[in-house]
């Protein structure tokens, strides 16, 4: 794979997405297409630096962009501007590693857990036959009036949130909260590190997320938090990525195998 020129992205030129179908993510060894349903989960991606991680966050962000409907909150905290390009078309966005950036990143988490209750109470009064199964639905989410369009928040290096002494409880509280709840209400969470280990991905966090995306990590333990416990014992080993290797990782949770 590391020899093959990858394909133009299909909406590299034009296109328009619907969060409620499956988007185009990249291609797999036999250059078939892989795509990836972002509503109703949420996203992690991890590698170790300069391997790709912001790059597929991007391709995922970009997606979600050409949707409408949607609204983005995207803050990324390394401070180098890596998804500047999303600026104009974000609700919300910061960049920096400094303790306003976080403060900001902080203020759209909790206004986010705010609006889980919010949803879930509007959802709960809909009648029966518009809501059976008691979540968002792309009618219901074309309805301006009910407000249940698709929230899209996304934190890159989220290490810096997790690990951050004054913010790290409760960031870990209201992302977990996000991550079990927020799927049903249309409500995505994409989070990417280059330092997945328990100190900087709390359990909650990552052992909820149901679509997986790990470039080249080091160890077993950087391994299965991104991939899942015990995907290295299952021979899912991103560790076996090598220097030429960058773009190129292990994608778990979009289909019924690991790809």
């Amino acid at each position: 794979m590391n020899q093959t020129k990858p394909k133009p992205w299909p909406l590299t030129t034009h296109g328009e997405v619907d969060l409620f179908k499956p988007v185009p993510f990249g291609t797999d060894q036999r250059g078939r297409s892989v795509s990836v349903l972002l509503m109703f989960s949420n996203v992690l991606i991890g590698a170790m630096p300069r391997f790709g991680k912001t790059f597929a966050l991007r391709v995922l962000l970009l997606a979600c962009a050409l949707d409408p409907t949607a609204q983005l909150r995207i803050f990324e905290l390394k401070g180098t501007g890596d998804l500047s390009p999303m600026e104009g078309c974000a609700h919300r966005y910061a960049s920096g590693a400094d303790d306003t950036t976080l403060e900001q990143a902080m203020e759209s988490l909790r206004e986010i857990y705010t609006e889980l209750d919010t949803r879930a109470k509007r959802i709960r009064e809909l009648p029966r036959e518009l809501c059976p199964e008691n979540k968002v639905t792309p009618q219901l989410s074309a309805r301006r009036d009910l407000g249940l369009f698709p929230i899209v928040l996304a934190v890159d290096e989220c290490q810096e949130l997790f690990s951050h002494p004054d913010f790290k409880d409760e960031a870990d509280r209201l992302a977990t909260g996000i991550i079990k709840r927020g799927p049903a209400m249309g409500i995505i969470l994409i989070l990417a590190t280059q330092r997945p280990d328990a100190k900087s991905l709390p359990t909650g966090v990552s052992a909820n997320v149901g679509t997986r995306f790990c470039l080249r990590v080091m160890g077993q333990t950087e391994n299965d938090m991104v991939l899942g416990t015990s995907a290295y014992k299952n021979g899912i080993r991103a560790i076996t990525f090598t220097q030429k290797d960058k773009g190129i990782g292990y994608l778990v949770g979009a289909g019924d195998e690991a790809q």
